[in-house]
This record gives C-alpha cells, sequence and structure tokens, in this order.
C-alpha cells in the first residue's frame, strides 16, 4: 500500500504541474503562434477571469457558467486591447513585448486603485479523497481533463472551421490571404481575442483554488512562458 501511495503521489503531482502548464500556456500559444505577439498581458487576462468569475458566482449564478463568464470577460477586454493598441505592433516582436508589459502594469494597478489589496476567494468543488497517509484535491485531477478538453477544442476550432482555416491561412502568407478576400484585421481581432478568453477561462479554473488579488496574474505569467 506504501509503494501504491508513493506512486500515485507521483503520478499527482505530475497531472497537477500539466493542467497548470497547459492550462497557463494555451492562450499565450495562440497569440503567439498565430501573430506573433508577446503578450506580456496575459497574467493579467487571467485574473480578468478570475474578478469575472467570482463577481458572476456571487451574483447567483452557477459555477460552470461563472467560469464561462470569466472567460468571456477576459476575451472581450482582449478585443478591445487589440481594437486600440496591439494592431499597431504587428510584426514588431520587441515593440509588441515592451507595449504589453506596460499594459501588464496598467491593467494590474488600476485593479489595485479600484479594488484595494483584498483578497477574494472562491469555493473549491468535488472535495477531496484520501489514499494512504496522504489526502488529494479531486478538482485539481479534474483540471486535467479539462486541460485535455481544452487542448483538443483549440485544434477541432483551427483544424475543422472556416475560422480556423482563415487564420492558418493569415498566419501563413497574410498579403495572399487578404487578396483572396481573407479580412485579416477581422481574423486578428479574433485571435487575440481568443487568446486573451482562454487565459480568462485558465484564471478562472485558478481562482477555484487560489486566492485573488490585483497580483493575481504575476504568478502564472512566468508558468505560461
Amino acid at each position: 500500500m506504501d509503494l501504491l501511495s508513493a506512486a500515485f503521489g507521483l503520478l499527482y503531482q505530475y497531472a497537477d504541474s500539466l493542467a497548470l502548464l497547459t492550462l497557463s500556456a494555451v492562450g499565450l500559444i495562440v497569440i503567439f503562434g498565430m501573430m506573433g505577439v508577446i503578450n506580456m498581458a496575459h497574467g493579467e487576462l487571467m485574473m480578468i477571469g478570475a474578478y469575472c468569475t467570482s463577481a458572476v458566482y456571487y451574483r447567483g449564478v452557477p459555477m460552470p457558467l461563472a467560469i464561462l463568464a470569466g472567460g468571456l470577460g477576459a476575451g472581450l477586454v482582449g478585443i478591445l486591447l487589440e481594437r486600440l493598441v496591439i494592431r499597431r505592433f504587428y510584426g514588431q516582436l520587441l515593440s509588441s513585448l515592451v507595449a504589453t508589459w506596460g499594459l501588464s502594469l496598467l491593467i494590474a494597478q488600476g485593479f489595485l486603485l479600484l479594488l484595494g489589496p483584498s483578497i477574494r476567494s472562491l469555493p473549491t468543488p468535488f472535495g477531496s479523497f484520501a489514499l494512504g497517509e496522504f489526502t488529494y484535491s479531486t478538482y485539481r485531477l479534474a483540471m486535467l481533463g479539462i486541460a485535455l478538453l481544452l487542448v483538443a477544442a483549440v485544434w477541432a476550432l483551427f483544424r475543422f472551421t472556416r475560422f480556423g482555416v482563415d487564420a492558418r491561412a493569415t498566419m501563413e502568407n497574410a498579403e495572399m490571404a487578404r487578396a483572396l478576400g481573407v479580412r485579416v484585421n477581422r481574423i486578428y481581432m479574433l485571435t487575440f481575442g481568443l487568446g486573451a478568453a482562454l487565459a480568462g477561462l485558465a484564471g478562472a479554473l485558478f481562482a477555484l483554488s487560489a486566492p485573488i488579488e490585483p497580483t493575481f496574474g504575476r504568478n502564472y505569467t512566468p508558468v505560461a512562458f
């Protein structure tokens, strides 16, 4: 039993780390891979997702819908940022890094000024289970399944939909795609919004097991990169 418990403990830690890395990085991968933008505000978009989830949940919305609302809120903020700022830095790798770093500071400090340093929290679902001498969170195991489903959904979106075809064409050759009738600017806007929504969804999921505060995103940006 001790050997079984030790082996499960190692597998649990591996699954937990894999879920953390995958959920943290998937939105960043979409934005950088499709648009060539280094998004240093990725963690702050995760923070926005966490705050949106908290606000919606404590107004009586069921937790699954609150998590989706967190992703939607971050996605809308991402679209706004793309329209106002990000679109001016396509093809400028270092400039995009500096611009998004500045956005990350503005967003974090803005939340600190508006909401103060107080910490919010959300209940962790599914409870826990014991194996041997150790207790494990069921939710943290469930996050691995959610992460794998999310990756599969993103792959299917880019592989089987018209948006995915247009996005891949834009990534390969934006000028040729534009000449063939693809609305390249719209694709860029939706792609950044998608990456932001994935970041917000990850932040919402992490918020169920971590405190929510204005510095929430700083814990995950290095992990995502």
